[in-house]
């Protein structure tokens, strides 16, 4: 089963007539939300089964691959060639923004020479997209095989907003992809109970960044549970 947001028509077009001579093949148009290429997800879309909480998709019959992965099987398979090269985005305040097939351990330096340069107003680098994406700390850092992007930020957009106190209005717990309550997450992390995150399940966090996203208090909700399952896997330390 092949599932394609329906934002890429072309794509979903392209699929399905490749796949016109394989009755056991089936491609499916999804709705364009975020984050439905997640493994739980996509499962629920394309199957209508759930994967219980704290379980795997193979727990109800499943086994997610993306078009990477698969790309890979591939050329593992049928050419014997380990992974040695990935296409990386490069985008946001950049001179050239583009897609390129990079060898694995390019700097990221070249990338953006080979884009022309970051424009003036750049702030801020990051691996990945906006909502789960990471800092650059060092222009020299290789593109790992797990590097997708690299995005330049502006001031603007790089600035945090101010947060303010919680409303319990619930809408990061109602935005959670997995259902997990945010709002409580946090403050079980701030005062250091652990036994209280494994209750909340902290540990399954995909780190989305929805409930930061829909909050309107503007709090760091998702880089808050990023440190939470840190301290779990540290004993209680911060």
């Amino acid at each position: 089963m092949i599932g394609i947001e329906d934002n890429k028509p072309d794509a979903v077009e392209a699929m399905r007539k490749a796949c016109e001579k394989y009755a056991e093949f089936s491609v499916t148009a999804l709705k364009t939300k975020y984050p439905q290429g997640g493994e739980k997800q996509l499962v629920y879309a394309l199957t209508g089964r759930t994967v219980k909480m704290g379980g795997l998709p193979l727990d109800v019959g499943a086994v997610v691959c993306n078009v990477g992965t698969c790309h890979a099987l591939c050329r593992a398979a049928y050419e014997g060639r380990p992974i040695v090269d990935r296409v990386v985005t490069v985008g946001g305040c950049v001179q050239n923004p583009a897609n390129y097939l990079v060898r694995i351990g390019t700097p990221v330096e070249w990338l953006l020479d080979t884009s022309k340069g970051l424009l003036p107003e750049t702030k801020m680098l990051i691996y990945g997209g906006p909502m789960m994406g990471t800092c650059v700390a060092d222009l020299s850092q290789p593109i790992l095989k797990n590097n997708n992007a690299i995005l330049a930020f502006s001031q603007e957009r790089a600035k945090l907003p101010k947060a303010s106190n919680c409303i319990q209005c619930g809408r990061c717990v109602n935005a959670c992809p997995l259902g997990l309550a945010a709002k409580d997450i946090v403050v079980a992390f701030n005062k250091g109970n652990v036994e209280l995150l494994n209750q909340l399940h902290a540990d399954l966090c995909m780190s989305c960044g929805t409930c930061s996203f829909v909050c309107p208090a503007k709090r760091p909700l998702a880089p808050s549970i990023a440190l939470a399952k840190i301290m779990m896997k540290n004993g209680g330390k911060k």
